[in-house]
């Protein structure tokens, strides 16, 4: 093959040339569209010229040492055939395996490489984050059309942008010819026809972040079957970050199936030259593997230099949950050092922390910690792999073995560690944040008195409690992790008797063998199981039959019959609720561990084990106290699952389940399911104990679910009195309203932190009591302790039996509230909210917590649950709006305690305080007259619409929920596009035989005619009968004219605007007009999809053609961006009153923020649309849902989540 050089092409007509800017801001291509660039994607900074060897056009190869895996640069076609050879591959002497890891459309034009770049970002990479090959390759080659295309229209030139060493760019003119543009594939099959044995794979990935699940599993695939003499060679474009990833992953399968880990694995390559036994494949192992991972520090040594060993919170915190997780990081960081020729991407992450710490400009040190969180979180993943790998049944040849999407799906908790440590507290990821006071406390009270299980004993030489914590190198007990008596001062609630000791606030359900207690000790365990079978006497039979329900989420052991948790140093008193998701199985796995290393801590310190107890002297109540502990053999360590199986071996029948909920969470689905298959499976006549941690919160939820499996299975309500969760607070006076108002939850319950665990500060004085409030505000408040939540009365009327499950469900919660009220408790936990705060609904964030609703959610969970089980399958229902905040729209998504502050009983304050907040708004209450005797006097719009059908109207009806602050999706373009389908198929069946088909009339109904719904379903209309009407003409013109190939296209937009003339200014042209709706992310869906801007333009015709009538969607985004990048307002000091301040509250953000989400929903909208027209356009229509069409194409999912207002 032989580089093509286009210097022959002539040069006539130079002169003529537009300028760039009008060049680029003219552009109409598929791909090279408006506001497109072409950038050569070799410039002087991507040269690494400490490599070794130096090839000429492939910049930064190199070699792992001693394993078939390479990695270099984007070369150009001669790099490509010099780097081939240099592996052995030229005269298909050896098959090589390229794997190129770009994620932008990538183009040769004269056989160097050139990449797509926004016109005023060059610099940046575009994103398509999720994007499969296929669709990359398809830009490619869309891309290589629209060169040719445009450089035939300036003498076969095509305008290009080259860099100088000092970063600046220059313009260029590149001769080319047909020949002289390739896509990757095309050059890949010349070297394929030239005799090179490659074989070559597109694996697009987002450059600075970690690989797909899918990913790694492609990786699998293609490098496993090959290991042996094959060169794996892998290409980003620096070859530097996604390189290196790739060679890591490489080399780690070449390690794994050469049996280099775990201890015992079988060499799977086959023979190395010799027979192939053991000695040989020492022999072929490389030299570097077994010294590295000898000379790798145990994960407690690592901690002293925990950025260059990467031993973060986050990386803490997965190696515990991980049943291979620290032997997987040490073969791992073995090979980030063996490929770290160009970057080591463990360290990597300490050196951008760093930079992050000097950095003093905000908006380079947001960049700078976004990319220091990709680079942890891609080490998170590829720590995951290894633990994957380091399983002994590993084997992708298997038909059996699970995928690596599969195993972490199946592991819930390890996107929970992720989200929590890592998105939710990026500060705290980093470590950036450690209180130096924490460790000097805890050395301070290490030895220190204290009722402890053993003798007070002094730690050894100079060893501080704090150094033994540090060098904890077990695989759960690790660096930094406390083992903490888990029954404490304070955890008993002076509500009830505490009649057994050992098992704080047992107490039972009145009429029900249902029964729940804290955290237990072995003979507070014995206790209850005889207290449940009617007897407290010693001798008496231990034949009890009884299911136990651990809802415990932390891993726990019993030290010498006793509780221990494991906690963070720095959080002693914090539960860890990262592990979110984690199953039952994988619970007792961790709990086995920590026996394991807690036995063998216990042996390295000569039988001792450091423990953590609380301490009980008055003034000191949640100081710690570090005692070491004598452990005289295995015997006094057990899981929890081993002291209910000794149990069971003693004669007693208890059946023992686990169900992991995170403290301050509702339980999911599958929780309500497990709970009710377990008391189903073992018998609805035997007892059912539940216990958490205090013994409160989730045991509480477990005894009401449990009653109303009772309740439900025998048909009756006899073992429950008869009273409301409204009845109850008619019957409360004033002082006990408060007093149960004040009663709280315990400070060790995440019910009483915020949503991200830190516990409140000063501020929640200024929360108004009880006592300070008005008496209108009292009959609130009772109101809430009835359950009179926003979205507890949305649940109620959704439900068919709504109402009367949640009467139910009330019955429930009083009866079981000696400690908690699970309805009234939702009031406590709402910090900040009160009946002068805003009737905005609460943000996401503070409503949901990885993935579950918070404990204020726990009454509409059992409520739906109660009403499942009374009702058949409902039948779909016409949902009605909110009686709170009449005046605003309502979020249907919204709900929780901030939004039950809109609550009212329709007092005049309440509408003057509305009328205050939305000026020009008022709500006036009055009587219409009902009709009972008449059929048409009350109906719903489908009973209306089927009258009308009745007295002759051919109607098509078709209810689509739709509001102003949801923005619509792609089951909603589904609906739209199935009635627009049923209509156009209806339309052609004539009434009659004779009959001419009928015209069609859209008739959309919303709140208002002009609303921002009306708006959107108007557009898609549009759009779709544009789209009919275009392909209808081109059926006719073939009809015409008898050709089998659709109309001729359009003349080019490029070709008009240059012929046209009349560009004022080149530096106008080369930004992009918000007016016609190019903004940033709709371009890259433009470039993205293919006939994308045409689409955009159809859409914008659609919004001028209907906008006349509904409103212009397009000019609604350009006002909330104008509003959003207006100057804020000076605050206004309030004149005083709650009016005032309630208007201050309303609005904290300011308009622009406001104005910044309404143009947010817009937009997403017109992306919506452009989407649906490009569907329309490439027929995909005609096999598959509009919605599993985007479901397949997760790079919109990615685009849509990242649209701003930005041009």
């Amino acid at each position: 093959m032989v580089d093509r050089k286009a210097s022959e092409v002539p040069m006539d007509g130079m002169e003529t040339l537009p300028p760039p800017e009008v060049v680029i801001a003219s552009r109409s291509g598929d791909v090279l569209i408006k506001h497109t660039t072409l950038k050569a994607d070799h410039f002087p900074s991507c040269h690494n010229t400490k490599l070794v060897p130096i090839l000429e056009g492939a910049p930064n190869f190199r070699q792992v040492p001693e394993v078939p895996v390479y990695g270099v640069a984007i070369p150009t076609v001669t790099g490509l055939r010099t780097a081939l050879n240099a592996v052995g591959a030229n005269k298909g002497a050896r098959k090589v395996l390229w794997q190129n890891l770009r994620e932008e459309p990538l183009i040769f034009i004269n056989g160097n490489p050139f990449v797509v770049r926004e016109a005023d970002q060059p610099f940046c990479n575009l994103e398509y984050t999720g994007i499969d090959r296929s669709r990359v390759e398809d830009m490619e080659r869309r891309l290589k059309e629209d060169i040719l295309q445009e450089a035939s229209k300036f003498g076969n030139r095509i305008l290009v942008k080259h860099e100088n060493e000092d970063l600046s760019l220059y313009d260029h003119w590149e001769p080319v010819t047909a020949m002289d543009v390739q896509t990757p594939n095309e050059v890949y099959a010349e070297l394929r026809a030239d005799g090179y044995f490659i074989d070559y794979r597109r694996i697009p990935v987002t450059d600075e972040k970690a690989p797909k699940d899918s990913d790694f599993d492609v990786l699998i695939s293609r490098i496993w079957p090959n290991l042996g003499s094959s060169a794996f060679i892998f290409n980003c474009q620096m070859g530097r970050g996604r390189t290196t990833t790739g060679t890591i992953i490489g080399t780690l399968l070449y390690l794994r199936k050469l049996g280099a880990f775990p201890p015992g694995a079988n060499n799977l390559l086959g023979p190395m030259g010799a027979s192939g036994g053991n000695g040989e494949a020492a022999s072929a192992m490389p030299s570097w593997f077994r010294t590295a991972l000898a000379a790798t520090p145990p994960v407690g040594e690592q901690t002293r230099d925990k950025l260059k060993w990467g031993m973060y919170d986050v990386v803490r915190s997965l190696l515990r949950v991980l049943e291979n997780g620290t032997e997987g990081k040490a073969v791992l960081d073995t090979a980030i050092d063996a490929c770290s020729q160009m970057q080591n991407l463990r360290e990597a992450i300490g050196s951008y922390r760093s930079r992050f710490l000097k950095e003093m400009r905000e908006r380079q040190r947001a960049a700078l910690l976004a990319v220091c969180l990709e680079y942890l979180e891609r080490y998170y993943m590829l720590i995951a792999f290894a633990s994957y790998l380091y399983s002994p049944s590993f084997n992708p040849d298997l038909p059996t073995q699970s995928s690596f999407a599969d195993w972490m799906a199946s592991r819930p908790e390890l996107r929970s560690i992720l989200m929590r440590l890592l998105r939710r507290n990026s500060m705290a990821a980093l470590d950036l944040h450690v209180p130096a006071e924490l460790a000097a406390g805890a050395a301070a009270t290490a030895g220190g008195g204290g009722g402890g299980l053993g003798p007070e004993a002094p730690l050894r030489g100079s060893t501080t409690s704090s150094d033994v914590m540090a060098a904890r190198s077990g695989a759960v007990l690790g660096p930094f992790t406390i083992l903490k008596e888990d029954q404490f001062p304070g955890m008993k609630s002076p509500k009830i008797s505490q009649s057994i000791e050992g098992a704080p606030n047992f107490r039972g359900l009145p009429g029900m063998p249902i029964f729940g207690t804290g955290m237990p000790s072995i003979e507070g365990i014995v206790a209850v199981l005889r207290v449940v079978s009617g007897s407290t006497s010693p001798t008496a039979s231990k034949r009890v039959h009884a299911l136990w329900i651990n809802m415990r989420e932390e891993p726990v052991v019993y030290i010498k019959g006793r509780p221990f948790v494991l906690r963070e140093e720095r959080r002693p008193l914090k539960n860890m609720a990262e592990y979110a998701g984690i199953d039952a199985e994988r619970i007792a796995s961790m709990e086995e561990r920590l026996k394991r290393d807690v036995l063998a801590e216990a042996a390295k310190f000569g039988g001792r084990i450091l423990l953590a107890f609380e301490s009980q002297e008055e003034g000191h109540l949640g100081e710690l106290n570090d005692l070491w502990e004598d452990i005289s053999g295995p015997g006094d360590v057990q899981t929890s699952a081993e002291v209910y199986d000794n149990l069971t071996s003693q004669g007693f029948a208890v059946k023992y389940f686990r169900v992991p909920v995170t403290d301050g969470t509702s339980p999911s689905v599958e929780d309500f399911e497990s709970v009710l298959r377990s008391i189903l499976d073992w018998g609805l006549e035997n007892p059912v104990i539940f216990n958490c941690q205090l013994g409160i919160g989730r045991t509480t939820t477990g005894m009401v679910i449990a009653g109303l499996v009772h309740l439900y299975s025998t048909g009756s309500l006899s073992g429950v009195a008869e009273r409301t969760g409204s009845a109850l607070m008619d019957g409360i006076d004033d002082a006990a309203l408060r007093r149960m108002l004040l009663e709280g939850v315990s400070p060790r319950s995440d019910a009483e932190e915020d949503v991200d665990g830190e516990h409140r500060d000063d501020d929640d004085e200024k929360v108004p009591k009880i006592w300070d409030l008005e008496p209108e505000e009292v009959e609130l408040q009772r109101s809430l302790a009835g359950g009179g939540y926003v979205g507890v009365r949305k649940v109620a009327r959704l439900l068919e039996e709504g109402d009367a499950a949640k009467k139910v469900v009330d019955q429930i919660i009083d009866a079981a509230s000696d400690v908690i009220n699970l309805r009234v408790a939702i009031m406590n936990s709402a910090a900040g909210s009160s009946c002068r705060s805003s009737p905005a609904p609460p943000s996401p964030a503070t409503t949901t917590a990885n993935g579950h609703a918070t404990e204020a959610s726990s009454p509409c969970s059992v409520a739906a649950t109660a009403a499942t089980a009374t009702s058949p399958p409902p039948a779909p229902v016409t949902p009605s709006e909110s009686g709170g905040g009449a005046a605003a729209a309502t979020d249907g998504e919204a709900g929780g305690s901030g939004g039950a502050t809109t609550v009212g009983g329709g007092k005049p304050d309440d509408v003057t305080h509305l009328v205050d907040l939305y000026p020009g708004s008022s709500v006036a209450p009055f009587w219409e007259h009902v009709d009972t005797d008449s059929a048409s006097s009350l109906l719903t719009p489908l009973e209306m619409m089927q009258q009308l059908e009745e007295r002759g109207f051919r109607i098509s009806y078709r209810r689509i929920p739709l509001s102003r602050e949801r923005t619509p999706e792609a089951a909603d373009v589904n609906a739209l596009h199935s009635q627009l389908t049923d209509v156009t198929a209806a339309a052609l069946e004539p009434a009659s035989v004779d009959a001419q088909p009928p015209r069609v009339l859209h008739l959309i109904l919303s709140r208002t005619p002009t609303g921002s719904s009306a708006r959107f379903v108007a557009a898609l209309l549009g759009t779709y009968l544009s789209w009919e009407q275009q392909l209808q003409k081109m059926q006719r013109q073939q009809l015409e004219s008898g050709a089998a190939g659709g109309a001729s296209s359009p003349p080019s937009s490029l070709a008009t605007r240059l012929a046209g003339g009349g560009v004022s200014s080149g530096l106008s042209m080369m930004s992009l007009d918000g007016a016609a709706g190019e903004y940033r992310g709709i371009m890259s869906l433009c470039r993205l999809m293919q006939g994308g801007f045409e689409a955009k333009l159809a859409v914008d015709a659609a919004i001028a053609a209907v906008g006349q009538h509904v409103g212009d969607l397009l000019l609604d985004i350009h006002n909330c961006k104008a509003q959003a990048e207006a100057p804020a307002a000076a605050p206004v000091a309030p004149a005083g009153g709650t009016g005032s301040a309630a208007v201050a509250v309303a609005a904290p953000l300011g308009p622009q923020f406001a104005a910044r989400q309404l143009g947010l929903h817009y937009l997403k909208r017109y992306f919506l649309l452009i989407t649906y027209r490009c569907y329309l356009e490439h027929g995909a229509h005609r096999s598959i849902s509009f919605a599993h069409w985007v479901h397949q194409q997760p790079e919109l999912h990615h685009l849509a989540n990242h649209l701003t207002l930005e041009l």
